[in-house]
């Protein structure tokens, strides 16, 4: 994650400017504030009574879509654990300064040339089939999700076990 600015992370896309600390997201243009966000979408149990309180949630990683117009917000993920990590991904529309989430995923990344994200999605278990018992299998998704519209569109299904998005260069 870059740093810079007292931000734990940041991102620069021409003259806009994000800054996430913990769970605060401040978006600024030439220097500018033009929309701040608390991302504390979770409550947690804190003691034996139920009593929800801070999650401990923060911002991971910013980063812009290729052309500028969408911010990503990679927070820590509310069912992460060290097994299986897991991210809550938003996307951040600065000319409406609008905050929408785009997916809890393992991982997620713009497609190059476009404002479509591919993310993989956690990990969970599937019946393999054809097994002369019943067995399961480890499975993770393929996903698109195109902010625009708000769709998300499965790339894979079944069986299939995308660790980690990743892009192949030529």
């Amino acid at each position: 994650p870059t740093r810079k600015n007292g931000c734990s992370a940041f991102a620069k896309a021409g003259s806009l400017e994000a800054c996430g600390n913990d769970e605060d997201l401040s978006l600024s243009r030439a220097g500018k504030l033009i929309g701040h966000f608390n991302i504390e979408t979770n409550g947690c149990p804190v003691d034996n009574r139920g009593t929800l309180g801070k999650c401990e949630t923060r911002i991971l990683a910013l980063e812009w879509s290729p052309d500028g117009r969408w911010l990503l917000v990679n927070e820590l993920g509310l069912d992460t654990s060290s097994t299986a990590p897991q991210s809550d991904f938003y996307v951040v529309d600065p000319a409406t300064i609008k905050l929408s989430k785009a997916a809890s995923a393992y991982s997620a990344l713009w497609l190059p040339g476009s404002d479509e994200l591919l993310y993989t999605t956690p990990r969970d278990t599937v019946q393999l089939p054809g097994a002369r018992r019943e067995r399961t299998v480890w499975s993770q998704q393929l996903m698109l999700f195109d902010p625009a519209s708000g769709k998300r569109t499965a790339i894979t299904s079944g069986v299939t076990n995308n660790v980690d998005a990743s892009l192949c260069s030529h």
